[in-house]
């Protein structure tokens, strides 16, 4: 073992999760109440003292997520999300939500200007820079979560029992994919954004860009 690390929570049962971002060089872990943040280089040297190089608390944290560059990491609460620089522990942004219900990690556009939030039963595209709202819709179902494709331009929103496929320009739905599944449980693109999977506990159909046909559906 390289490094331990004590995690401060103040109940047995609290939600603890962990993720490093893009490039390796921080770690964060989460508690309901407060996310801290550590600096990988620290915790691979055995001589050096383990501590947080940041560490913010709330009443409620519901999640969070790295921006692909690595530099920023977007903490997410009840009614609002705070965008802070890994290095220096600042805040950068503050986003604004309606309701305390957001669903699933952020996902960041390839440049990292906006950021898209599932709500419930509506998502969000919203501008980093500008701290605000760009343009939301709501739909039927409550969501299960949201999958962007690597180049930005489209989102697979799973909300059972359908899947919406939604150009990320304006949020407008492009498909409603219907299969014969009875229970949509995973989506996942392509690393060239040409392709999508969408599948069940047991089956799985594969969908071209820009076809609304499944290519082909198999059992796996």
């Amino acid at each position: 073992c390289l490094a331990s690390i004590m995690i401060d929570s103040e109940h047995d049962h609290e939600t603890i999760s962990l993720e490093f971002n893009p490039d390796s060089s921080w770690l964060a872990i989460k508690t309901d109440h407060k996310l801290s943040l550590y600096a990988c280089k620290d915790l691979v040297q055995q001589d050096v003292n383990v501590a947080p190089t940041s560490s913010w608390e709330f009443n409620q944290i519901l999640t969070f997520g790295f921006t692909h560059d690595s530099q920023k990491i977007l903490v997410i609460t009840p009614g609002y999300g705070i965008l802070y620089d890994c290095a220096t522990g600042d805040g950068l942004a503050k986003l604004d939500f309606e309701g305390n219900k957001v669903l699933d990690k952020p996902l960041f556009t390839p440049d990292d200007t906006q950021v898209i939030i599932a709500l419930d039963y509506e998502y969000a595209l919203y501008s980093c820079t500008e701290q605000k709202k760009i343009v939301s819709r709501k739909i039927n179902y409550p969501i299960n979560t949201l999958t962007l494709s690597p180049d930005g331009k489209e989102l697979l929103i799973l909300a059972e029992p359908i899947c919406l496929l939604v150009t990320t320009e304006g949020l407008k739905i492009q498909d409603n994919i219907k299969t014969d599944l009875f229970t949509l449980t995973k989506m996942a693109f392509s690393k060239d954004s040409l392709y999508s999977a969408i599948t069940s506990n047991n089956t799985c159909s594969i969908f071209a860009r820009g076809t609304k046909r499944a290519l082909q559906t198999f059992s796996c």
